[in-house]
This record gives C-alpha cells, sequence and structure tokens, in this order.
C-alpha cells in the first residue's frame, strides 16, 4: 500500500512463497521518461505541453496532493477548461467531463457504481423530483436495470472531476500514459512522498510514464 503497515509483507513472512516472473501491465517493459525543473511553475509549463502532445491519446494525471499549483484541485479546473469546451450542465460538471465516484451506490440493494470506478458525464436526469448526474463507465453491463441507455444516475455530491487523481486513489489502476508530478519535497511533510508512493506513481502506465518533479526533489 502507499501508507500505513505493509500487510502484504507480514503475510510473505509466514505463508508459502511463489515468485511471479512475468509483468502483463507493461506492453513493452517498464518505461519511464523523468523531467526535472528547477521550480513548481516549471514544472507546471512542462505539465500543460505535454498534456497538450497527450490530447488524443489514453492518459490520466496523477499527484500526490490535492492543494497547491499541482495538487488536483487546481490541475483539475485547469485540464478541464483545456480539454473540455463543453457547456456546464450541473454546478461545475460539463457534459462529457471526466469523474471518479467517491463511495459505493447501490440500487435495490445491487452495487451500480463502485467507489474509485471513472467515467464520463452524459448529461442529467431527474427521477421523483431529484436531479442525478448520468454517468457511462467503461465495461457496463447495458442489462441492468439500474443503468438508461448503459448509464448509471449518480447524485451530484458522490462525483469528483477526475483528469487529475491522487496516487492513493489511483492504485491498482493503469492506463497508456501516466503523467506522475512529484511536487517540492520542501513544501510537503518530510514523510509524505515515500519510495512505495513513488513505485507506485511510476507503475501505472502501460505504455510510458511521465514522471515531473523538481531538480531539488
Amino acid at each position: 500500500p502507499v501508507g500505513g503497515e505493509s500487510v502484504f509483507k507480514k503475510m510473505i513472512e509466514t505463508l508459502p512463497v511463489v515468485k511471479l516472473d512475468k509483468t502483463w501491465r507493461f506492453k513493452n517493459g517498464l518505461c519511464v521518461e523523468t523531467i526535472k525543473k528547477e521550480t513548481e511553475k516549471e514544472i507546471f509549463i512542462a505539465l500543460s505541453n505535454l498534456l497538450n502532445t497527450l490530447r488524443h491519446k489514453d492518459f490520466q494525471v496523477i499527484t500526490p496532493i490535492h492543494g497547491g499549483l499541482l495538487g488536483t484541485r487546481y490541475l483539475n479546473t485547469y485540464i478541464q477548461g483545456s480539454f473540455n469546451p463543453s457547456p456546464v450542465i450541473l454546478d461545475d460538471l460539463r457534459y462529457k467531463d471526466r469523474v471518479i465516484v467517491t463511495r459505493n451506490i447501490y440500487l435495490d440493494g445491487e452495487l451500480i457504481a463502485a467507489n474509485g470506478q471513472v467515467g464520463i458525464v452524459e448529461g442529467v436526469d431527474t427521477v421523483e423530483g431529484n436531479i442525478y448526474v448520468c454517468v457511462s463507465f467503461q465495461r457496463n453491463d447495458s442489462r441492468n436495470a439500474s443503468q438508461r441507455n448503459g448509464r448509471v444516475l449518480v447524485e451530484r455530491k458522490d462525483l469528483e472531476l477526475a483528469y487529475a487523481l491522487t496516487v492513493h486513489k489511483y492504485q491498482g489502476s493503469e492506463c497508456d500514459y501516466v503523467v506522475f508530478i512529484i511536487p517540492d519535497r520542501k513544501k510537503v511533510r518530510e514523510d509524505f512522498i515515500t519510495d512505495e508512493m513513488v513505485l507506485v506513481g511510476k507503475t501505472r502506465g502501460r505504455m510510458k510514464t511521465y514522471m515531473l518533479e523538481t531538480a531539488g526533489g
């Protein structure tokens, strides 16, 4: 895990171990390109240029933090404005925004959207006077009665923009290209950016991971 005690480490100390020697995630082996800049502002400029080259590819931005120039909150707003010219349909959400579900969603006892699941905003719908966001997910089962034309209805409060996600939220996930940002370590708690976190961030990209960090980091 990114944080906390390693349960896996405790398990292999007591249980029989089989070593797996084939990597399935990477299409051509682990490929990481490190881009170092002197300041976070320069990192942001490099990020902006890089995202323009990835505009039509399968990519994800990840960062350890929420606040600041390189945190999820600002980056989500920036990337949304740069990549999605669609009109706002509810609060700050736009049509075709990339969003993440923040808790398990059930309908009649059946799980219809899982915490951490990423989807695309397809519109809004009103059911019994309540407004819901229509979200489409990959690998949807359109036979599910809770879905309308392959879409799931989710309350706005259970969604966040997902153009930029924290490393914690993205562990276990993958896509073709990942942009992994390491903010100025002097601006965060000393033990916050651990070797385990960096390893997780570097290994999310199937084709390539770009690691952006300040030179002093």
